[in-house]
């Protein structure tokens, strides 16, 4: 039987008021949005950054840290206690422990309240981790000296090759006082005299987390490698075990990288980038359908700012919020509680609705800033990455979503790049045209964004879809071996029917993948968005197919290899390149270390050449949204859906190295090229790299596995230029495309002649091209 699939954010509770915009149309009720929780900030002194945050009956210990000397590096380290409801009731400084190698890992407590140190050394032989005594401020006499010593049994790591040795993941305390460890691999417990009881291995896991609840009960998590899963499971210390995995709802991706706690309220807690989550536990241990608490968009929180966070109870939370300037390069953290809102004290506002497939850090940052400054609307997020695993459908969420567009229920907004079926809702209709958006908006600023980037998304005039952040696909060469600076269809087949024996264009391709690399840049020489027309009928077309035909169905460098060949080029996947017996790579630029990483890797010091698809204009790069909304015409709320969209597409927020692509913002994309002035490369041959800004040395003075570059303007004006002359395929030439794909198949497998195939591709573009307009 299947289960019902959780519906992720719950449907806000409406009011009945309505007014009319400026614009005439009817505006929809005002509405609360709900799982919103407040921040009452703790003052806990002039405190850098918080270590450890932990609730112990009905107290809350804060381990933090002073720093009184950046410069030299002195920290003094402060054991913070308070009140559940955030009330100091000390604050003491720490002793230093007797060796100044000894660090504190962790602080646990038991039932009563006693709490212990896990600490840990570097030795010449590895990391060494032992339990203390202690005593709220000094760390006391040795329980265990070596916790890794307790972890004897062989467990087989072989399909997980990144583990080595002993590290421990946590620690935690039963009911009975009962110590209980987890390494990667195993947990092992003893008395609490340090005496062993027993050890469990995981066979097919990674352990993440080990914690126990209020009423001592211990849990791990654990990533199952096998159904790849975050498992959850309590630890039997009776019996000696690791109990079976508690049963989660199924259908639920956030739950694999989920956070958990155990508190009282419910049987346990979960964090994901949403939110707080409960589970409770039926009679026969399987966990029930997730209820989300703590919205953290609808709280106004960043949920990635939060870098220590607690569960007091369902109603109360705890975190500390972390900020880095990337300007400054300076950081600072808050201490707050979280406590619920009740539904009445929640303030009412336009509220429009954003459709993610994936909850992305990025945009919900962005949402929370559109909040926190909006005195009229809010956005509240949907997610739609709903699964169902009984039939094998992993795109569920995207399929209910198509079904309420169809149905005229639609969100506001969409993030239009997250979604496969983008095109198909674009070309049927569903979005509105932000051109007019912008014309109507006369505090819109062009001059603040590279509008020659956004009309490259346009589609015969209009404009669908909003990039915010791009990245550039290119093809690139040793100049040695293409020594011009593009070509055409006809030019490339030219030249690959030229290459020599052993030699091949890409490293991977057959029929479909050569006619996608020949159309993925030159669909405009047939087809006429403007007028809605298009012309197959030629010889040029007749050539691209003609060729892509005359190619293996699929084909793969390596599979052309054997011996001591095949495990040379699969050991050092660029010697293929400087071998010569390739001749392009495909790019994938999101930043300027990502550029100048696909040149050493293909040219290894040599002069390349970013050639580009094979194209009529242009220089054959092709720009793809890494993120881009468009706004739905059922809308009721246009006018604010477009003040979220401006908000996004002229914000100046970028990571200091270009983390989000490209932005269109010209103010973000400056301080993402300014952020390179002072950085420095070393990029190895057989690939990967390594960077480190400043005046600071380099460690690869004498290494000869790679080179070391330094960002320079010419850098930066070749990224200018791949965007300037680059192309964007809008959603309509993305159908078309999509059609002549399915149609070239039987003349590929020989059951259709070339001139019937260019004849259907021909009437079935043309009639879709002529309903569009």
């Amino acid at each position: 039987m299947k289960k019902k699939i959780a519906i992720i954010l719950a449907v806000s509770a409406l009011v009945t008021s309505s007014l009319v915009s400026c614009g005439g149309e009817k505006m929809p009720p005002k509405e609360k949005v709900d799982h919103v929780y407040k921040t009452t900030e703790v003052d806990i002194g002039n405190i850098s950054y918080a270590s450890e945050i932990l609730t112990v009956g009905d107290e809350i210990i804060i381990r933090a840290n002073k720093i009184l000397n950046q410069e030299e590096g002195t920290v003094e380290r402060h054991i913070i206690r308070l009140s559940t409801d955030g009330e100091v009731k000390s604050d003491e400084v720490m002793a230093e422990t007797p060796e100044r190698t000894n660090i504190i890992n962790q602080l646990i407590a038991d039932q009563s309240g006693k709490l212990y140190a896990v600490m840990y050394q570097y030795t010449d032989e590895g990391t060494l981790f032992s339990l203390r005594s202690f005593d709220g401020t000094s760390v006391g006499d040795t329980i265990i000296e070596d916790i890794g010593s307790l972890f004897v049994d062989e467990v087989d790591t072989s399909n997980r090759p990144w583990m080595s040795g002993f590290y421990l993941q946590g620690a935690a305390v039963d009911h009975d006082g009962n110590f209980i460890f987890a390494s990667e691999t195993a947990i092992a417990a003893t008395d609490r005299d340090g005496n062993k009881l027993f050890e469990a291995t995981l066979d097919n896991g990674e352990m993440r987390d080990l914690a126990s609840a209020s009423d001592g009960r211990v849990f791990i998590t654990y990533m199952d490698y096998e159904n790849y899963d975050n498992v959850v499971c309590e630890i039997d210390t009776e019996k000696g075990r690791i109990d079976d995995p508690i049963s989660m709802p199924s259908g639920n991706d956030d739950i694999r990288n989920a956070d958990f706690y155990f508190a009282p309220g419910h049987d346990a807690y979960y964090k994901t980038d949403v939110g707080v989550y409960s589970l409770d536990f039926d009679e026969t241990g399987a966990a029930g359908e997730p209820q989300l608490l703590l919205d953290f968009v609808n709280s106004d929180l960043i949920a990635n700012e939060l870098q220590e966070f607690g569960v007091i109870n369902g109603e109360r939370m705890i975190a500390m919020s972390y900020q880095y300037d990337e300007g400054s390069q300076t950081s600072s953290s808050t201490v707050f509680l979280l406590d619920r809102v009740p539904d009445e004290e929640v303030q009412e506002k336009y509220v429009l609705e954003l459709a993610l497939k994936y909850a992305n850090q990025t945009v919900t940052q962005r949402v929370v800033r559109f909040n926190r400054s909006s005195d009229e609307y809010r956005v509240k997020i949907s997610l739609w990455n709903q699964r169902d695993e009984e039939s094998q459908n992993y795109n569920l969420g995207e399929d209910l979503l198509g079904q309420r567009i169809l149905s005229g229920d639609v969100p506001d907004i969409i993030a239009i790049s997250d979604f496969s079926k983008g095109s198909e809702w674009a070309t049927a209709g569903s979005f509105a045209d932000m051109n007019e958006m912008m014309k109507k908006d006369e505090s819109f600023d062009r001059s603040k964004v590279f509008m020659n980037v956004i009309q490259k998304f346009e589609s015969a005039g209009k404009l669908y879809t909003m990039p915010v952040n791009c990245y550039i696909m290119t093809l690139l060469a040793k100049r040695s071996n293409i020594p011009f600076d593009g070509w055409t269809p006809s030019e490339y087949i030219e030249y690959a029917k030229g290459l020599g024996d052993g030699q091949y264009m890409m490293n991977y391709g057959g029929k479909m993948q050569t006619l996608s690399t020949l159309l993925n840049n030159s669909l405009t020489r047939f087809v006429n968005r403007a007028e809605g027309t298009c012309d197959f009928d030629n010889d040029d077309f007749r050539a691209m197919l003609e060729f892509s035909a005359s190619q293996p169905d699929d084909f793969n460098f390596y599979d052309s290899l054997s011996g001591d060949d095949l495990m040379d080029y699969q050991s050092d996947r660029n010697k293929m390149y400087r071998d010569n017996r390739v001749i392009l790579d495909s790019s994938y630029i999101y930043d300027v270390a990502s550029m100048l990483n696909d040149e050493v890797s293909v040219g290894a010091g040599e002069e390349v050449v970013f050639v580009g698809y094979p194209c009529y204009e242009g220089n054959g790069a092709v720009l793809s949204a890494s993120e881009s909304y468009a706004v739905f015409n059922g809308s009721q709320l246009k006018d604010g859906a477009w003040e979220f969209v401006k908000s996004a597409v002229l914000s100046e927020t970028t990571g200091r190295y270009g983390r989000d692509s490209f932005p269109v913002s010209r103010d973000a994309f400056d301080k993402m090229m300014a952020a390179y002035s002072d950085q420095h490369y070393f990029f190895y041959y057989d690939g990967g790299y390594s960077g480190w800004s400043g005046e600071g040395g380099s460690s690869h003075e004498d290494d000869n596995s790679g080179i070391q570059r330094d960002v320079t303007q010419s850098d930066i004006d070749r990224i200018k230029a791949l965007i300037d002359g680059s192309t964007a395929m809008p959603d309509i030439d993305q159908k078309a495309a999509e059609m002549i794909m399915e149609e070239v198949q039987n003349y590929f497998a020989g059951d259709k002649p070339l001139d019937e195939t260019v004849k259907v591709i021909q009437s079935r573009v043309g009639i879709y091209l002529a309903e569009k307009q």
